[in-house]
């Protein structure tokens, strides 16, 4: 009898390479928390306030936004928008901010993506359950 998925001259136990892939979808899973945790914070702490756009970058048809604004207890913050939807043109624009991490903002109106953080945990959570079944099966017997 051999085991089912190892490679009879190798020996090897399956969940060894399969390591790297778990470490990977664990990883997904913790930015799929992380970015539902930033739109909740967002939701139910932001602060709304005038913020000056700093700099724009594209590149592959991506844009990153950094604007400067003033917290309400004074402090300056530059923060890269999680979200935002205006012209280049504009060097003004209302933004939302989290008090107690300033860092965390997007402009103000465009709305809340929980999405992201959800579809980031279903793939995290189906890949783990996959890589799950493949070890599970490679401990079963085979009938010769």
């Amino acid at each position: 009898m051999e085991r089912r998925w190892i490679p009879a001259d190798t020996g090897v136990p399956v969940w060894i390479p399969l390591l790297p892939l778990i470490a990977g979808m664990l990883f997904v899973g913790y930015l799929g928390v992380s970015s539902i945790l930033d739109n909740y914070h967002l939701q139910t702490r932001g602060r709304p306030t005038e913020a000056s756009v700093y700099t724009t970058h594209g590149s592959k048809g991506s844009t990153r936004v950094d604007a400067w604004f003033e917290t309400a207890d004074g402090h300056l913050v530059k923060a890269r928008l999680k979200r935002f939807d205006f012209e280049d043109s504009e060097d003004e624009i209302r933004i939302e901010y989290d008090p107690l991490d300033p860092e965390l903002a997007q402009q103000a109106g465009v709305g809340y993506n929980y999405l992201d953080g959800a579809f980031k945990l279903l793939l995290s959570g189906l890949s783990l359950w996959g890589i799950g079944f493949i070890i599970v099966a490679s401990f079963t017997r085979r009938a010769e």
